[in-house]
């Protein structure tokens, strides 16, 4: 009786042993969950794109002799009764300087010119006399040098100018006497770059321009009536 007792009281431990075996295997068999789950990727901030590359200058590849004619406007007026020596002046490219199907130099490029000799006029009609010469053009902060400045050339107000121009100094500048000398403003006049230059095309040469359409012809007899 004492063992049939006993027996019954040990069998529950038993039972209650082996589950507590069973879950711990089956704790080590099975991962946690916090392993089952990844982990979550790093944010990745957006770049923003990359500045595209600058595109290359053009390497120079045109070389302007010494002595290449050059149209030139004066872009101030000059009277030998109120200029004085050193007195510098604008000009400007009247016409673009090309060479091929390039454009080296633009029409409108700036410039500076010199007043290198005033006498005003005086009694006994001593004439007034005014001496100029244009010193460079400036592209792309470069200065351009230019010589043997005349003037000249189908620009307005040129026509009172021609006589007076003295072709002795047409070397080194205009020289202009008889009178007070006045030079309009838009006065054009030719100059030749001082020294072989090389220079980068701006842009392609401007096209020709278009030909004059030829002037109609008439007939005498029509525009009679006959």
């Amino acid at each position: 009786m004492l063992m049939t007792v006993g027996w019954r009281l040990r069998r529950p431990l038993l039972c209650c042993a082996e589950a507590a075996l069973l879950v711990g295997a089956v704790a080590a068999a099975s991962p946690s969950t916090a392993q089952d789950v990844p982990a979550a990727p790093a944010a990745v901030t957006p770049q923003p794109p990359a500045d595209p590359p600058a595109p290359p200058a053009p390497a120079p590849c045109c070389t302007v002799s010494g002595g290449t004619l050059v149209t030139i406007s004066i872009d101030k007026a000059l009277d030998s009764k109120t200029a004085r020596v050193g007195q510098a002046f604008p000009i400007h490219l009247a016409e673009p300087l090309v060479q091929g199907d390039a454009t080296l130099i633009p029409a409108g490029t700036p410039g500076v010119g010199e007043v290198i000799h005033v006498a005003h006029s005086g009694l006994m009609g001593r004439p007034g006399e005014l001496s100029v010469v244009v010193r460079h053009l400036t592209l792309d902060g470069r200065e351009i040098p230019l010589r043997g400045f005349q003037l000249g050339g189908a620009g307005k107000n040129n026509t009172d100018l021609a006589l007076a121009v003295n072709a002795a100094v047409g070397i080194v500048g205009v020289f202009i006497s008889g009178g007070n000398k006045y030079v309009p403003l838009g006065t054009l006049g030719t100059a030749k770059i001082a020294v072989d230059t090389t220079l980068s095309p701006v842009g392609p040469a401007p096209a020709p321009a278009p030909a004059p359409a030829p002037a109609p012809t008439t007939n005498p007899k029509q525009e009679d009536g006959k």
